[in-house]
């Protein structure tokens, strides 16, 4: 294993291609828990420099954390290509961020500025052209559409989606930025346009770091998944349970990316991920569900905090093979519809009422049969 602090020049230069693996939970950060506080770090790095003029800067650099990636063995004529294996929601939005403002530069007119951004998230090579390899970072398959009309619009495309939100909140507050708007307390961003465009810029290439973890094929990727995000952060048991069924299944050659559009669809929306009560805790649905399909098929209580390890000590066997895969995973989906079925009933039913006030209520579980 090897860590360095790496500045997104250093991480991004050169054909380099991130891939978030399919196993990965979708892109959540959302303007006021994230965007707007880095989107100010980096602002204050920026006009430090332009009020240094040359002179030491109050503050010359902003660290954004670490980024936990597995290099894979080179090809001639490819990419260097690396999957993500922690950190995708900071490489994501830093991607996001350095793509928004490096189109407002350009619009702006700095077109020497705009090029050595453009650097850092397109690989130019005509053999790379339509491809997802042309971007330096390629989500996983939730977020793929949306990253690709952000990083690279098409006149004809529609909806809405958490990414196209957070390039547009950069470009926005770029522009507003180089172009001398005031801020809320009315306070104008030093210097002109064209010392804020180079700060900026610099700032993006060279003054933010992270530090990069490169792990070796002799390293426990599942094992680190684990230990860097089940320690007190946001993500969920079914989340490191995602990761270890996606990783099995590419161990045994099975069509895992499929596995996202059949066996694991939607448990990364709102619903499934919304935190209901269960006695005196809160707890996500897909969490809760995991825990009683457990519960029903050993016949034997599963605590909380043993979720993932009984389900990896159940599933193992099952999932030696890709037939034994395909077919617990569809047991699994089959009953997780019947769980949502089952709490969708409306309230004026009888059935409907007694999920409502008894089962989520009071925190009992109730699992369909198999």
């Amino acid at each position: 294993m090897k860590a360095d602090a790496l500045s997104p020049r250093q991480l991004f230069d050169g054909k380099m291609h991130y891939e978030i693996p399919p196993f990965q939970r979708p892109y959540v950060w959302n303007e006021e828990d994230q965007w707007a506080p880095l989107w100010a770090d980096v602002i204050r790095v920026a006009e430090s420099h332009v009020l240094a003029d040359g002179g030491e800067p109050a503050v010359p650099h902003h660290f954004l954390g670490a980024v936990v990636y597995e290099a894979k063995p080179p090809v001639v004529g490819d990419v260097t290509r690396h999957m993500v294996i922690d950190g995708q929601q900071r490489t994501t939005t830093l991607q996001l961020m350095i793509d928004a403002v490096q189109a407002v530069i350009e619009e702006r007119g700095h077109v020497l500025l705009a090029e050595d951004l453009e650097e850092l998230i397109l690989n130019r090579s005509a053999a790379f052209k339509g491809k997802p390899e042309r971007f330096k970072l390629w989500p996983s398959k939730h977020d793929r559409a949306a990253f690709a009309q952000a990083m690279d619009p098409a006149p004809d495309w529609s909806g809405e989606h958490r990414i196209l939100s957070a390039h547009e909140f950069f470009g926005n507050e770029a522009r507003a930025w180089l172009t001398g708007v005031p801020d809320a307390d009315g306070n104008e961003p030093p210097g002109t346009e064209e010392q804020r465009a180079t700060a900026l810029s610099a700032t993006l290439r060279d003054r933010l770091y992270l530090v990069a973890i490169n792990l070796t094929g002799h390293d426990d990727s599942q094992l680190i998944f684990e230990t860097l995000n089940d320690r007190g952060t946001p993500l969920l048991k079914a989340d490191l349970i995602k990761n270890w069924v996606f990783q099995q299944g590419e161990k045994i050659g099975a069509d895992a990316e499929a596995w996202s559009e059949t066996h694991w669809v939607d448990f990364d929306d709102e619903w499934w991920r919304a935190e209901i009560v269960q006695g005196r805790h809160q707890r996500s649905r897909i969490d809760i569900f995991v825990q009683y399909w457990l519960t029903m098929r050993l016949s034997d209580e599963v605590k909380t905090e043993q979720v993932f390890r009984v389900f990896t000590e159940y599933a193992g066997p099952h999932m030696a093979d890709a037939e034994g895969a395909e077919r617990l995973l569809s047991e699994f989906r089959k009953d997780a519809d019947t769980y949502r079925a089952l709490a969708n009933l409306p309230e004026d039913t009888a059935q409907g009422s007694f999920y409502s006030r008894v089962i989520e209520t009071m925190g009992l579980a109730a699992m369909p049969c198999s």
